[in-house]
């Protein structure tokens, strides 16, 4: 909570909510439909979060150091 102060911290708790939301239901449900929607709904807001809070020089911006990430 201390990273972001101000009117970042009151957008990221917008964010954060329905985004634990769909994670807890991908992780607790068996239904693979639901897992699927839930996390295709995690997805975009986690996206939409990425998008408000990009800083230069984050990957999304520069495809090529994808590679250099763990996730990649």
């Amino acid at each position: 909570m201390s990273l972001l102060k101000g009117e970042a911290h009151i957008t990221w708790m917008k964010f954060l909510k329905p985004l634990k939301e769909n994670l807890i239901e991908v992780q607790n449900t068996q239904d693979i439909k639901r897992q699927r929607q839930a996390f295709l709904i995690l997805s975009r807001q986690l996206t939409e979060a990425i998008k408000t809070f990009e800083t230069e020089g984050f990957p999304s911006k520069r495809q090529e150091d994808w590679k250099y990430t763990s996730f990649a």
